[in-house]
C-alpha cells in the first residue's frame, strides 16, 4: 500500500526544504537558502518570459500591445537581480525584487490586459502577482535576518 503522507511530504512538502509557513526567526541558513532559491527561480523565469515577450512584440492576440525595450530591458534586469539575490543575498537586490511585482501589477492596472482575456484570466494573472509580492515581503525579511541565522546542526537528509 502507499504511504501518501510520506510521499506527500518527500515530494510536496518538506520541512526543511519548503519552510514557507515557518516564521522568519525560526529560519536556519540552510532553509533560508532554499525559499530564497525558489523564489528567484520562479521570478528569474517569470520575467524572463516578459522579456522575451515584450522584446519580440507579441500581436494583441496574447494579450500584449506592441513591442517595448524598455519593459525588455527592465524585465531582464529583473532576472540579473534574482540570480545575483539567489548567489549573494544583498539587502538592496531584495528590495529592487520586490518592486518587480509592483511594477507588473501597475502596469496591468494602468495599461491593462487584451480584452480577448476572460475574466478568469484576468484574475489569475493579479492572483500570482499579488502571491509573487507577498512572498518578496518575506523574502526581504529573510535577507535582512540572513547573516543572523545559525547552520542547521545537521546534515540534509538524503533519501
Amino acid at each position: 500500500m502507499l504511504d501518501w503522507e510520506g510521499l506527500f511530504r518527500r515530494y510536496v512538502w518538506n520541512d526543511e526544504k519548503t519552510p514557507f509557513f515557518t516564521k522568519v526567526p525560526d529560519l536556519t541558513r540552510r532553509q533560508a537558502d532554499y525559499e530564497i532559491h525558489l523564489h528567484c527561480v520562479f521570478l528569474g523565469v517569470l520575467f524572463s518570459v516578459i522579456t522575451v515577450i515584450f522584446a519580440l512584440g507579441l500581436d494583441s492576440d496574447f494579450g500584449i500591445r506592441g513591442r517595448s525595450i524598455v519593459a525588455a530591458f527592465y524585465g531582464f534586469s529583473v532576472v540579473c537581480a534574482a540570480i545575483l539575490l539567489a548567489f549573494f543575498k544583498p539587502l538592496s537586490i531584495a528590495f529592487y525584487c520586490t518592486l518587480a511585482p509592483m511594477v507588473a501589477i501597475a502596469s496591468v492596472f494602468f495599461k491593462g490586459l487584451a480584452s480577448n482575456l476572460a475574466q478568469i484570466d484576468h484574475i489569475v494573472i493579479f492572483s500570482i502577482l499579488s502571491l509573487l509580492l507577498l512572498h518578496s515581503f518575506r523574502v526581504v525579511a529573510i535577507v535582512r535576518r540572513y547573516p543572523q541565522m545559525q547552520q542547521p546542526s545537521q546534515p540534509p537528509q538524503e533519501r
